[in-house]
């Protein structure tokens, strides 16, 4: 007659629940360190977006002050939306303006380019799409020339020589009120920013994030060609207008 099959010694039964409870202990450990490091990871890569997306833009500097050295004016006229896509044989493309001093234009399809370094990776991380408009260019009129540095395609009106701009910053320090370094000349490009500023008109929207790409920053180029870091709904949106003359 067979022998019933004898049942696990009882200290084996106790090892094996034993071992189930340690792995359930050592996935909620994983669980709570994951929660712990995923914020935290989140901030990093956002970080690292944004001082991508500001050397970018002190690229894109060097390549202006390259052109004004060449052709004696600011790249332009411009469009007040830019991004990395543009076509060729249209005007008003600052990518396009800068592809040969940038480098960085390759061809995709017959007169269609795309130029990276215009494409902050932060926006395209949220749009999902190169063809977004990454930047904004300041086309406010500068009070004593009727015009924005940028000259304006719509307008037919020429970019400031570099002449010009020279002598702005030479009068600065003699206490003029205009102030190259205080002066943003691109910004990062977004729906809610133009919401929030109606001196700004553009024709399409449809191509813009709705929020900041950086959320609570803005990255910009400024007239003096330094780029750096600007809290949301601190940025200077305009030239301030001369001082009046003393009454004699």
């Amino acid at each position: 007659m067979p022998r019933p099959p004898s049942s696990p010694p009882k200290n084996l039964r106790e090892r094996q629940a034993f071992a189930l409870i340690e792995l359930l202990v050592v996935i909620g450990i994983i669980a709570v360190i994951a929660a712990l490091l995923l914020p935290t990871m989140n901030f990093m890569r956002k970080r690292a977006d944004s001082t991508l997306c500001l050397g970018q833009l002190r690229q894109i500097g060097t390549g202006i002050t390259a052109y004004m050295n060449d052709n004696g004016t600011m790249p332009g006229p411009l469009n007040i939306k830019q991004g990395a896509t543009y076509d060729s044989t249209q005007p008003g493309s600052l990518a396009g303006l800068l592809a040969n001093y940038l480098g960085t234009a390759n061809s995709t399809t017959g007169s269609t380019h795309f130029s990276p370094i215009f494409l902050c990776p932060a926006a395209y991380r949220k749009a999902q799409s190169k063809t977004i408009t990454t930047f904004f260019m300041n086309m406010l009129q500068v009070p004593e020339y009727g015009q924005s540095i940028w000259g304006d395609i719509s307008l037919g009106q020429q970019p400031l020589s570099r002449a010009i701009l020279g002598n702005w910053n030479d009068a600065t320090d003699a206490g003029h009120p205009l102030n190259l370094s205080e002066m943003w000349a691109m910004q990062d490009a977004d729906l809610d920013y133009l919401e929030n500023h109606t001196n700004f008109f553009v024709s399409t929207t449809s191509d813009l994030l709705p929020l900041p790409a950086h959320d609570d920053h803005y990255n910009a180029l400024f007239v003096d060609m330094h780029a750096e870091r600007r809290e949301a709904g601190l940025h200077i949106t305009e030239p301030a207008p001369p001082p009046p003359n003393p009454t004699p």
